[in-house]
């Protein structure tokens, strides 16, 4: 590593510890933020990832939104969009007593016969992009669009 590169990341970790001062965020929860970015996780678990979500919406959007994730999950529901008429999964999340919080994954049209097949309680691990948080503080869903099945 070289001087110049070795400045940047002093100059950013002082910048985000600025901001965090600014914004009122603790400096910890802004570190952490820069930890999971940084470390570009894109295999996760269903539960993980609305906990994720949950806990910290705005992080959890900036670190996934719009990345491709391969997410292993055991399949709540199958049901169908009443808009397009395409199934899609919904994978159990967390919450229990205090919310419902699962990832609805939608399939494009050549996966619809065997999404068809698939039963409640059967584990599955797909990859879709993230498209973010659906709903409310704490029932909510974690979209995944244009979803493949990988085993």
């Amino acid at each position: 590593m070289n001087f110049s590169s070795a400045m940047s990341g002093v100059l950013l970790l002082v910048g985000l510890l600025a901001t965090a001062g600014c914004t009122g965020r603790s400096a910890s929860k802004t570190l952490s933020t820069v930890g999971a970015i940084g470390a570009k996780r894109t295999d996760l678990d269903a539960v993980q990832l609305c906990d994720e979500f949950h806990a910290d919406a705005e992080s959890a959007t900036s670190a996934y939104g719009g990345r491709k994730l391969t997410v292993n999950g055991t399949i709540r529901s199958v049901r169908e969009d009443r808009v397009t008429g395409r199934k899609y999964l919904e994978l159990q999340g967390s919450g229990g007593g205090s919310g419902t919080r699962n990832v609805r994954c939608f399939f494009p049209e050549d996966f619809q016969e065997e999404i068809a097949k698939l039963k409640p309680g059967a584990t599955v691990k797909l990859q879709g992009a993230c498209k973010g948080k659906q709903g409310t503080e704490v029932n909510f869903d974690v979209a995944l669009d244009a979803c493949k099945l990988l085993k």
